[in-house]
């Protein structure tokens, strides 16, 4: 009796054993396709990285910071990465969009008499200038198939506007200074000529020794050779962060005022003040000397003599205190 086999019994006997050889012959492929899978996926995560990390860069910097003491992101962006910040040039604004509104640039103000326009310095509140570009960078080798020659190489750049706070640190005064000189174009010898010439001839007659001979003597008032030798103070020009105790000039007080005869009545009870002023610091100084050379031990040869001497000192400074008005 003759056995007939069926056509797909044979088909399944001709490619027995062949899954195992396209196994081997596929992977290959499979793990081609995987690592492209991980290194495009990774090349998406570093490229979010750089972008993050450009902003990163410029609000590190944003004043009063300076991006020296902040480290780079840990465990975030790798070492050779590098981060950095600059002014945005050319910016991409042409001009301040807000140049013109009152509530930004403040009212127009107008001289009553003359009718002149006191025009507003645009540069100190434009906020064109406040734009600053932060930079990242990265340069990291593949993390599979190091052979492809390629590496996750990507540059971001972020603008953001994070320069001028406008805060009176960064633009360089004082809270005691006058915010009208930065703010507007405030200039005395244009809306009062006459007045500028005026100011300008009496400070130079102060400042010139051909014209004011007074002006050696006065040099006791704050840099009194003697005084200063003895509490070891070199002479500094006066400035609001430092005081300068051995100075005793009459301060002029700050700030505007209609009422000039109260502000000229103080100055001059200041002035009036002065010789007793000087005179108790003299005086200060030569009971600390006499104070000083008691305690020496031994005493100098001349000690008698010397103590005679700052004594009468004391005596005609203690007169003199006391018969002034």
């Amino acid at each position: 009796m003759q056995r007939h086999t069926h056509p797909q019994h044979q088909t399944r006997q001709k490619r027995a054993g062949l899954a195992p050889l396209e196994l081997v012959l596929s992977l290959p492929l499979l793990l081609m396709l995987m690592a492209l899978m991980i290194i495009i996926g990774t090349a998406g995560a570093w490229k979010i990285r750089t972008d993050a990390n450009s902003r990163q860069a410029v609000f590190r910097a944003m004043w009063p910071r300076s991006g020296a003491n902040d480290a780079k992101p840990f465990n975030y962006f790798p070492p050779s990465a590098q981060l950095g910040w600059d002014s945005t040039s050319p910016s991409p604004l042409a001009s301040d969009p807000y140049a013109d509104y009152v509530v930004v640039r403040g009212p127009v103000v107008t001289a009553p008499l003359t009718g002149s326009i006191l025009e507003v310095i645009l540069p100190t509140l434009d906020i064109t200038d406040g734009l600053r570009t932060g930079t990242a960078s990265i340069n990291h080798e593949l993390p599979l198939w190091p052979r492809l020659g390629r590496r996750n190489n990507f540059v971001r750049d972020t603008q953001i506007f994070a320069g001028n706070q406008w805060q009176h640190n960064q633009m360089g005064f004082d809270n005691n200074a006058r915010r009208i000189p930065v703010t507007y174009a405030y200039s005395l010898d244009r809306y009062a000529p006459d007045a500028a010439a005026n100011m300008l001839d009496a400070a130079a007659a102060l400042t010139d020794p051909g014209r004011n001979p007074h002006r050696e003597p006065l040099f006791v008032l704050d840099r009194d050779e003697e005084l200063r030798t003895w509490h070891g103070d070199p002479y500094t020009p006066y400035s609001q962060d430092r005081y300068d105790w051995l100075s005793v000039y009459p301060p002029v007080s700050l700030g505007c005022d209609f009422d000039l005869q109260s502000r000229t009545d103080a100055l001059i009870d200041r002035i009036e003040a002065v010789p007793q002023q000087l005179a108790q610091m003299f005086l200060r100084m030569y009971r600390e000397q006499l104070a000083a050379l008691d305690a020496m031990d031994p005493p100098p040869p001349n000690a008698d003599q010397l103590r005679a001497d700052l004594q009468a000192k004391i005596d005609n400074l203690s007169e003199f205190i006391s018969n002034l008005p």
